[in-house]
């Protein structure tokens, strides 16, 4: 039994770290009864997987994971699950939504193209934002300083932005909607793009914005874009 599984992590845990987070999962798993499948071998582990490792400090409504259970648990529904597990778990983690996978459903990554993220800020930047924004995004290139594992390097990071817009404006706030590539071959961290804009715009303060992932989505051969649940359930 397999079920891809959609959870948000909210402000009062956002500080903990992935392998954290993965320990938490587990221990709620363990607390819950449910049957979960482990690997083989002198260690296993639970057999379950991640479409990405969360960045520690970021607020997200839309994190997945991939998980096998034994089969076999009579009543164990992806609704039956979602309760049972959110029961067990701490307050700024919850199980969103579930669904039922087979071996053919690929693997989270595959699912995934995109990731969408809101960046707010309050009054005293929307007019400096609202300036900036169609500039800044009709650059040729952005480039900027990114560390890697030999150092930092110079990358154009403008390829990786699909898209960087006005989501809703009011009276003493602003929101962007902010979309990057999530592929092996084209990605960039969202606070990477936004410090980078922070800094066009001439902000020095670190907490001018602030940052949330809403989801992930890929686009289908229609050109429509897919959210990997609805992805999975329009092939069952």
């Amino acid at each position: 039994m397999r079920y891809i599984v959609k959870f948000q992590r909210l402000a009062s845990v956002r500080f903990i770290s992935h392998l954290e987070l993965m320990r938490c999962l587990h221990r709620a798993l363990r607390r819950s009864g449910i049957k979960v499948s482990y690997t083989e071998g002198y260690n296993p582990q639970i057999r379950m997987s991640f479409a990405f490792a969360m960045p520690v400090g970021l607020i997200s409504y839309g994190e997945y994971f991939d998980i096998r259970l034994e089969d076999g648990q009579d009543g164990m529904s992806p609704h039956a699950f979602t309760e049972i597990l959110n029961s067990h778990l701490p307050d700024g983690i919850r199980i969103l939504d579930c669904v039922e996978a087979t071996d053919k459903t690929p693997h989270l990554s595959a699912l995934v193209q995109y990731a969408e993220y809101e960046v707010s800020y309050k009054k005293d930047y929307i007019d400096a934002v609202k300036g900036a924004l169609c500039t800044f995004m009709a650059q040729d290139n952005i480039t900027v300083s990114v560390q890697t594992k030999k150092g930092f390097k110079e990358q154009d990071i403008k390829r990786a932005i699909v898209s960087f817009d006005i989501k809703e404006q009011g009276a003493d706030y602003i929101t962007l909607r902010l979309r990057t590539a999530m592929s092996e071959q084209l990605s960039v961290k969202a606070s990477v793009v936004v410090n980078e804009f922070n800094r066009y715009c001439g902000f020095t303060d670190e907490n001018a914005s602030a940052t949330v992932r809403t989801d992930f989505y890929s686009i289908n051969d229609s050109g429509a874009e897919v959210y990997p649940l609805d992805s999975i359930r329009g092939t069952l």
